[in-house]
């Protein structure tokens, strides 16, 4: 389980490197979903290139955490997704 600490106020960006997983098939589509969806923590935009996407992420409320779940298809109509955490807190 990867997580990562993120004050409230930064606006960062998180990635996902599919490469291993991929094999010669390469992605077609991607999202990120945030949950709890409060409101308070958002994605920006959702970027992908070749094996890897990458989300930019601002917000969140304090003492919270977030789950941050990437789910693609591929040219090969595969599908599957990986989840990140952040804990937000005040830095």
């Amino acid at each position: 389980m990867r997580t990562f600490t993120k004050d409230p106020q930064a606006k960062l960006d998180y990635g996902w490197d599919w490469t291993e997983w991929l094999g010669t098939d390469s992605i077609q589509s991607a999202t990120v979903t945030v949950s709890p969806n409060d409101g308070s923590l958002y994605v920006v935009n959702t970027t992908t290139s070749g094996t890897k996407v990458v989300a930019v992420v601002s917000g969140g409320t304090p003492g919270q955490r977030y789950a941050l779940t990437c789910h693609i298809t591929t040219t090969g109509g595969l599908e599957d997704e990986r989840t990140i955490y952040l804990d937000i807190h005040d830095q």
